[in-house]
């Protein structure tokens, strides 16, 4: 959104877009930064490198913050752009444009014909390829932008193409290609922008051949809206990638598309202003002193909000994998929140917002995403004894991680399942997480386990691991029928069983219902035992499954389960 909310579009991407488009490429790497599985000390590895930053991008960061402070936005465009093409930098930065660039100035820009009484101009940058002391290669083709500026000096067109813009050395290097930026804005009130803002991109790359890391969005699409109302603004956000590929099968059309509703205007304009002046602080201004600077103007932006209930709406946020889709539509907003919370952001995020989200993921991109990971997982284990992966071993594997991952949602109750698809509801109240009114843990620091003591002889054990994860074989359409772990417990056998080393066995049928719940379940064989065989038939009806699935669709599976003990064994 600064790009609407700053100063001049035109202004701020003769020199901020290469940074911009560029920092744009580092927060994927948060995910591949993340901390993976440790590996055996043998396979150790170097740690993920550092993001470079080349000493073009810092020297223009320099150089746009010269430029930014000596304009004045509320002058009408023309001015500002005459007073750009003939701008001219301090000497150190001058001398550091020159080392890199050739020139003391990079860019150009001039005036040329306009139509219905308004100016065109167009600016650019020449080529560049430059390696810094640090190693750094730096080269883009031309950057060619085009604006037109109608008759009142407010309204602004452009167009800007950038066919390919790269960054890196041999440890991480970033490229984009098929660039292009486009507006149609308005200068109004307090300084503010209001239209439209289009960023595409044919590709996004980030790679490090030496850490095996390679990262590729295609068909990036980037929009921005901000209307104005009479006193409040809306803002509108979304964000597209056709295909994002990072090993193995890729994801497709991602989306995010969110609206920032009802923010105060005046305050919106006071920040743009103040947030200039920091912005034109020397360079090596501490971020605790910039922070301090913008405090005011961050608090009456603040008091705004809670005043007009500004709101923050996630029309979509979703994803295919596999064919598959899963999605978030959501909403937040702060509730009851006064000026005094403002002072405790910890009390504010916690006791005063108020989120809502409704998710769905289809259990077949649990599987899915279950089956990459188990392929992987036999491979590695493959690998190590030289042998190759078993297909039986992964389609085993990607079953029983499925299974866990639906049973904790659906035996824990905090989702449900609609025509083969995961839903629920997550709402995070007075410091709460909820899914589908059930409370969630938030992690909290862990203890270290205590060693627990172990049992010999013929201690009375519950038999509850004999209870069989897999109920019923079936054919590949069949999704099994499997205990959720944890939700019921087995009595031990009868002590006088054991004293005796008498031999049992007894048969309980049932049928896990569509929910997953126990029912009809009746004793078909007895013990022998009949306070062992009502305490059995109490716990069987206390257990709950992950529900057999059948073409994608929850079915009821009738089975039994059979307890055996022979003779001479001390433990069932």
């Amino acid at each position: 959104m600064t790009s609407l909310t700053r100063t001049c579009p035109t202004l701020a991407l003769i020199l901020a877009l290469p940074l911009a488009l560029t920092l744009s490429l580092t927060p994927p790497l948060a995910a591949a930064q993340a901390p993976a599985p440790a590996p055996a000390p043998a396979q150790q590895t170097a740690p993920f490198p550092a993001i470079p930053v080349s000493d073009v991008w810092t020297v223009l960061r320099a150089a746009s913050q010269e430029l930014d402070a000596a304009d004045d936005p509320m002058q009408p465009l023309p001015v500002r752009l005459e007073r750009v093409a003939a701008f001219r930098y301090s000497p150190d930065t001058a001398a550091r444009l020159a080392r890199i660039f050739g020139s003391e100035r990079p860019y150009t820009v001039e005036r040329l014909p306009g139509a219905k009484g308004g100016t065109a101009w167009r600016a650019g940058l020449p080529p560049l390829r430059h390696t810094d002391a640090k190693g750094l290669l730096t080269e883009w083709d031309a950057l060619r932008i085009d604006a037109r500026v109608d008759k009142s000096g407010r309204g602004l067109e452009t167009r800007a193409t950038w066919p390919s813009i790269a960054s890196g050395n041999d440890e991480l290097r970033f490229r984009a290609r098929g660039l292009a930026y486009d507006n149609k804005v308005r200068f109004g009130f307090g300084g503010l922008w209001f239209g439209k803002v289009g960023i595409r991109a044919d590709s996004l790359e980030a790679a490090s051949e030496q850490h095996g890391f390679a990262l590729r969005a295609e068909d990036v699409r980037v929009d921005a809206q901000v209307i104005e109302k009479p006193k409040a603004i809306d803002q509108v956000v979304s964000l597209d990638i056709k295909t994002i590929r990072f090993g193995g099968q890729p994801v497709t059309d991602f989306r995010l598309a969110m609206r920032f509703l009802n923010f105060d205007k005046q305050a919106s304009a006071d920040m743009v202003r103040e947030s200039r002046k920091v912005k034109a602080l020397a360079e090596d201004t501490p971020p605790e002193q910039r922070l301090e600077a913008l405090k005011p103007s961050l608090r009456a932006l603040g008091k705004s909000m809670l005043a007009k209930g500004a709101v923050a709406q996630i029309d979509e946020l979703g994803l295919s994998y596999g064919g598959h889709r899963a999605t978030l539509k959501g909403r937040m907003q702060f509730v009851n929140a006064t000026l005094a919370d403002l002072d405790d952001l910890k009390l504010l995020l916690t006791k005063k917002l108020v989120a809502r989200f409704d998710i769905r993921i289809p259990v077949a991109l649990v599987r899915e995403i279950a089956g990459a990971f188990a392929a992987r997982q036999v491979a590695a284990q493959a690998a190590q004894t030289g042998g190759s992966a078993d297909p039986q071993a992964i389609a085993q594997l990607r079953q029983s991680m499925t299974d866990v991952v639906v049973g904790k949602l659906l035996g824990g109750g905090f989702a449900r399942i609609e025509n083969d698809v995961l839903v629920s509801h997550l709402e995070w109240r007075n410091g709460t997480l909820s899914a589908n009114g059930k409370p969630v843990a938030l992690p909290t620091p862990q203890a270290q386990p205590q060693p627990q003591p172990q049992t010999s002889g013929d201690a009375a054990t519950p038999p509850s691991a004999a209870l069989p994860m897999a109920l019923e074989p079936g054919p590949d359409n069949f999704l099994q029928a499997r205990l959720v772990e944890g939700s019921c417990t087995l009595p031990a056998f009868p002590e006088d069983v054991i004293r005796a080393d008498q031999a049992l066995r007894q048969r309980i049928d049932y049928v896990i219902g569509l929910d997953g719940h126990v029912k009809d379940a009746r004793l078909s064989q007895p013990s022998g035992s009949p306070d062992y065989d009502r305490a059995m038939l109490a716990a069987i009806q206390e257990c709950t499954y992950v529900p057999a699935l059948r073409a994608g669709r929850p079915i009821e599976l009738r089975t039994s389960r059979e307890t055996v003990r022979a003779a001479g064994a001390g433990h069932p």
